[in-house]
């Protein structure tokens, strides 16, 4: 399943763009708010990466209370930034209704792992773009 709307998510970018350049401020906030959406899904994806990252490097060095402290500082990074990466899919699509565009995150968003298979599809596509 693909729960990232490529074409929903330019068409709303350009529709943002086009509101700042029109001068509507509350655009300018829309504008804003996806940046920093899209930078919060790069986030959980950078957190699992980390999470998973440290965990393998930890097991067989640390032992013990030292490898649970270790396990669980990641853990909560990770839980923090997927609570954020949700809260940010839900409102991405209701910003992009009320341009008038279709969803661009198509999963649920109480989906906790349809959330983060956006986050990586998302931060996937941007890096294949990133040339574009």
């Amino acid at each position: 399943m693909v729960y990232f709307d490529q074409e929903q998510y330019l068409a709303l970018e350009a529709a943002i763009k086009r509101a700042v350049l029109a001068g509507d401020a509350d655009a300018v906030e829309d504008l804003d708010f996806l940046k920093k959406a899209v930078l919060s899904f790069a986030n959980y994806f950078y957190a699992v990466n980390e999470e998973q990252i440290e965990t393998r490097f930890a097991k067989g060095v640390f032992k013990g209370t030292e490898f649970q402290e270790i396990v669980s500082h990641f853990d909560q990074t990770r839980h923090v930034a997927h609570e954020q990466a949700i809260v940010n899919a839900r409102m991405l699509n209701r910003i992009a209704s009320a341009y008038g565009i279709k969803d661009v995150f198509l999963g649920d968003p109480l989906n906790r792992r349809e959330v983060g298979h956006f986050c990586g599809e998302i931060c996937g596509w941007i890096f294949e773009n990133r040339y574009a």
